[in-house]
């Protein structure tokens, strides 16, 4: 029984990429009626609030060491405020092939700033399989067409989803020093209420009647994106970087094309082609590759 609970608490991300493979689903009715800025404040405004209730369940204290205010304020900036705003400007502004190709980089910079600043030894076996991994991706999204992939253009959107994807990578890395001293639902609820509370002058100043008349449809979205694809994945997340690291909890990222493939199918009626049953080889093979790989910390400094 204790080997099940250890496989399931290894590869708990794959929930978490599930839940997050839905707001490419259902996510794209709230993106169609709310502004950037309020879908991302009301979004973690039900996360902040689902958060907070479940820590007053648990009992769990939210005293938060004064050296960390600042550390977790930053991280709360960083990977969730302006994440998303980035997120959402490169949707906006660039292709999908582009902002999924460039989003699947993220497991393999995580990777080499782990090894840059963070003491993290490269792993062969490890980058192999990430590299696995984004091939795989790369067949998903450009349909199985080595022209779509040959013939990709840049512009200058993409420094957007290009932005995002370092300040993703920076905060993994950064945020596993604060889950070593913390429980992940407390680290949880504060990047959640810092991200609102830096949001609220923003979109206080617009009038409440532009939430009248929007379709529930728009409504139940959010709700999803703030309760699973954020109270639920988010949390995850950092259970996950917290037990198996950074770099590899970022590999997991590149699931949510599978994820979001299989949820078209069920929900959306895609056709099955056979690129993607490669992909999903390639996909799972390479993470199978990167996960099975044993981690080298380096040993610690001894005292002078």
């Amino acid at each position: 029984m204790s080997k099940i609970f250890s496989f399931f608490e290894d590869h708990i991300m794959l929930v978490a990429c599930l839940f997050l493979a839905g707001t490419f689903v259902f996510g794209t009715f709230s993106v169609a009626s709310f502004s950037t800025l309020d879908l991302i404040f009301l979004r973690f405004f039900i996360a902040a609030v689902c958060v907070f209730v479940l820590i007053r369940i648990k009992s769990l204290s939210i005293a938060l060491p004064k050296e960390l205010y600042l550390r977790l304020f930053a991280l709360s900036l960083v990977g969730i405020t302006i994440y998303h705003w980035l997120l959402f400007k490169a949707i906006a502004s660039s292709t999908a092939l582009n902002n999924s190709l460039l989003s699947a980089t993220v497991p393999i910079i995580t990777l080499i700033l782990s090894v840059l600043f963070f003491g993290e030894q490269m792993n062969m076996r490890s980058l192999t399989g990430m590299l696995m991994s984004f091939c795989g991706v790369g067949i998903i999204i450009s349909g199985g067409s080595i022209h779509n992939i040959l013939n990709i253009s840049f512009n200058s959107g993409d420094l957007f989803m290009l932005s995002g994807v370092l300040l993703l990578s920076i905060y993994f890395n950064m945020l596993k020093s604060v889950l070593s001293r913390m429980n992940p639902l407390v680290v949880a609820f504060y990047l959640f209420f810092f991200s609102v509370v830096v949001l609220l002058p923003f979109v206080a100043q617009g009038p409440l009647s532009r939430f009248q008349g929007l379709p529930s449809a728009a409504w139940y979205s959010l709700f999803y994106m703030g309760i699973f694809a954020s109270v639920f994945a988010l949390v995850i997340q950092q259970f996950s970087i917290k037990r198996i690291g950074p770099a590899k909890t970022a590999l997991y990222l590149n699931l949510i094309p599978v994820f979001s493939l299989l949820l078209s199918l069920l929900f959306l009626d895609e056709t099955v082609h056979l690129h993607y049953l490669i992909s999903l080889v390639i996909i799972l093979s390479g993470v199978y590759i990167t996960l099975s790989a044993k981690s080298k910390t380096p040993a610690p400094h001894s005292a002078s």
